[in-house]
């Protein structure tokens, strides 16, 4: 059974890990090589452009149908960036009617905006998965995503002791989260170990856990 590190900016080639590579509109938009490699695409708030954002937005949409693509992001919203936040719920609302229309769920940046975020989902009334990545916030953060449907996706912050993320995903429900690597040089294995301890489980049943919600929700990867 893999590993499945569902958010990495790091192209890589392990045969025991499923890694969903980020492209990045604006910043980084080479695709993974190779029939095994998968990807997400996005446009990051810190990389909207005013003047082009809509070309942008349609470079995204036209990635968005490849068949290696299997979410759209990271998308969000980001208080502590330049672009204005008008434009940014713009551009993410656009992501969202994107991925509706390809049934792929959404890697969701998130600075100090999660209200935002939910409202936004909501008025779209979409039903794709939003999948909150990097997630290092605290319990009440949590309760709301989680009422909402949401995921959460857990990377290197659970390597300190007494962070959120360390404490959370010890009670996160099992079919509400993920694992992975992000900009990180941690690989995803270390991840599993420690996520496998803190939840007091083997690095086995939390594959099975991973693997399952994975399935669940990215319908699209074969």
């Amino acid at each position: 059974m893999p590993f499945i590190d569902i958010h990495t900016h790091h192209q890589k080639h392990d045969s025991e890990v499923i890694s969903i590579f980020n492209v990045l509109i604006g910043k980084n938009e080479s695709l993974p090589i190779g029939d095994n490699q998968y990807f997400s695409v996005g446009l990051h708030p810190w990389f909207i452009d005013e003047k082009k954002f809509k070309s942008q937005l349609e470079k995204v949409e036209k990635l968005a149908y490849n068949h290696h693509c299997v979410a759209i992001g990271e998308t969000g919203l980001d208080r502590l960036t330049k672009a204005q936040m008008s434009l940014q719920q713009k551009v993410f609302e656009h992501h969202l009617i994107i991925a509706q229309k390809v049934s792929k769920p959404v890697i969701i940046h998130n600075v100090k905006a999660q209200n935002e975020i939910l409202e936004v989902y909501k008025k779209t009334k979409i039903d794709i998965p939003l999948i909150f990545h990097g997630f290092n916030n605290n319990q009440h953060i949590a309760n709301l995503i989680l009422k909402r449907g949401c995921y959460f996706s857990f990377g290197h912050a659970v390597l300190k002791n007494g962070s959120n993320a360390s404490r959370l995903c010890q009670t996160i429900p099992a079919s509400r989260f993920f694992l992975e690597t992000d900009e990180s040089e941690t690989s995803i294995n270390t991840i599993y170990e420690i996520v496998a301890n803190l939840r007091n489980i083997t690095i086995e049943q939390l594959k099975e856990i991973i693997v399952e919600n994975f399935k669940n929700i990215f319908t699209s990867w074969k």
